[in-house]
């Protein structure tokens, strides 16, 4: 059964991808990103909170063919907006890579052009001038440092680093709410909750991103 779920859940996942991108890829910077970042993280906790009429059902003694249907329905539902939410976030970390990336000005090539034609007048009288023009041309809008993939990768790896963060603190949420296997999962539905308040709360961040740059 849990194999199951995960191939739905994986299924899901794909499906929310390509209709982000069907959705939602034309808002993808400035202040119409944030707008998609905090549109798609309340709808997440939102739907986050179906998980307590599951809760509730499998306490209640449901039969397990509802409580199966129930299962699967709630995993494509929350797997589906689970997928929109996090996206956004893949793409300020991709626009914000982009961002700042600065070019060769064209004073600066233009030095180096006369100089290197200077050394080059003595013994390089027969080079087309054609040649030259390709170059003039490819060194102006070649990056002075392409820092791109690594400021990529850099805010990537803090997206998977909060994520470790949020993990390793539902562990003391866990034993503060003493959720155990002895007592039936008791309070489980006061985390889910608690879970969904806490990324709605998230948004706050957004306060401190550039709107221009976003």
């Amino acid at each position: 059964f849990l194999q199951i779920m995960s191939l739905i859940g994986t299924g899901c996942t794909t499906a929310s991808s390509w209709s982000y991108g069907k959705v939602f890829a034309k808002y993808s910077s400035g202040i119409q990103l944030l707008l998609v970042i905090a549109v798609t993280t309340v709808m997440a906790a939102l739907v986050s909170l179906f998980n307590i009429v599951l809760l509730r059902m499998a306490s209640s003694g449901v039969q397990d063919k509802r409580l199966v249907a129930c299962s699967i329905l709630v995993t494509i539902i929350t797997s589906f907006f689970g997928e929109w939410r996090f996206l956004p976030s893949v793409v300020l970390a991709t626009t914000s890579s982009k961002a700042g990336q600065k070019y060769a000005p064209v004073g600066s090539v233009q030095t180096q052009e006369s100089s290197s034609d200077e050394e080059e007048s003595c013994g390089a009288q027969d080079v087309p001038r054609e040649n030259d023009d390709i170059q003039e041309s490819l060194r102006r809008t070649q990056p002075v440092v392409d820092t791109t993939d690594i400021k990529y990768g850099t805010l990537v790896s803090c997206i998977d680093f909060g994520d470790q963060i949020g993990s390793w603190l539902m562990v003391p949420l866990v034993g503060a709410l003493d959720i155990t296997r002895e007592n039936d999962w008791a309070h489980l539905d006061k985390m889910v909750v608690l879970c969904s308040i806490a990324s709605v709360l998230s948004l706050g961040f957004l306060t401190i991103l550039p709107r221009t740059s976003a």
